[in-house]
């Protein structure tokens, strides 16, 4: 074989071998530019719906790509966006009213207005009560917010509240002041209290119909002991 054709198979391997490697790298450019578009998929389409997560976990892994990865993994979102937009709208309605209601809630507890507070809630809501059992009704629920404000006089601050359709969570300091002995608990002599505490929500027919309760307890004694 001559020199010059072992030189032209030679070349063409080489090509072969370059184009080989400019495929495989496309490849990997092309899955981390769908990485996006499965993050989208998996948490704003899934019932969790954590928006703030989707964003969080894109920031981070926007910032792991070079500039040609970047620009396609863009695209590829700023596409899946699109795709998905009649869908995100639709929920986003349900998410601003679920946090309408919850809002509403807490404004009404932090007037200590408790008429307004039932106003928020459903005839038959479900109330939780923390570390305790749970009591169904608007009546079952003034009585305990009605105990409530003769032993207790709280605010509610640092409020945020997340939402996946018709369900809420609500995470916030509850600041108050411990004016009267509750059963057996501790002595009351007006102590004061900052505790970190969450709520979580359901909503039909344009009211609440659960509330559930929860911050710690032991921490509570601690703070008024």
């Amino acid at each position: 074989m001559k020199v010059s054709a072992r030189h032209e198979i030679l070349s063409r391997n080489l090509s072969r071998l370059k184009h080989r490697r400019r495929i495989k790298q496309a490849r990997r450019s092309l899955d981390l530019a769908r990485t996006p578009e499965r993050l989208v998929n998996h948490l704003i389409l899934s019932d969790s719906r954590k928006i703030g997560e989707v964003r969080r976990k894109l920031r981070e892994h926007l910032s792991r790509l070079g500039d040609a990865a970047l620009a396609n993994a863009r695209g590829e979102f700023n596409m899946v966006r699109s795709r998905h937009r009649i869908d995100i709208t639709r929920e986003n309605i349900s998410m601003n009213e679920t946090e309408t209601l919850i809002r509403s809630y807490f404004d009404a507890f932090n007037r200590h207005d408790a008429e307004g507070m039932l106003a928020t809630l459903h005839d038959d809501v479900r109330h939780d009560i923390n570390e305790g059992g749970s009591e169904i009704g608007k009546e079952a629920f003034r009585r305990f917010k009605a105990h409530m404000d003769e032993c207790y006089r709280e605010q509610i601050s640092d409020l945020v509240v997340m939402t996946a359709g018709n369900r809420g969570a609500a995470e916030f300091t509850c600041s108050g002041a411990y004016l009267k002995t509750d059963g057996p608990l501790p002595l009351a002599t007006g102590q004061t209290y900052a505790i970190p505490a969450a709520a979580f929500f359901a909503v039909a027919d344009g009211k609440i119909v659960r509330v559930t309760s929860y911050y710690n307890l032991r921490n509570w004694i601690k703070a008024v002991d």
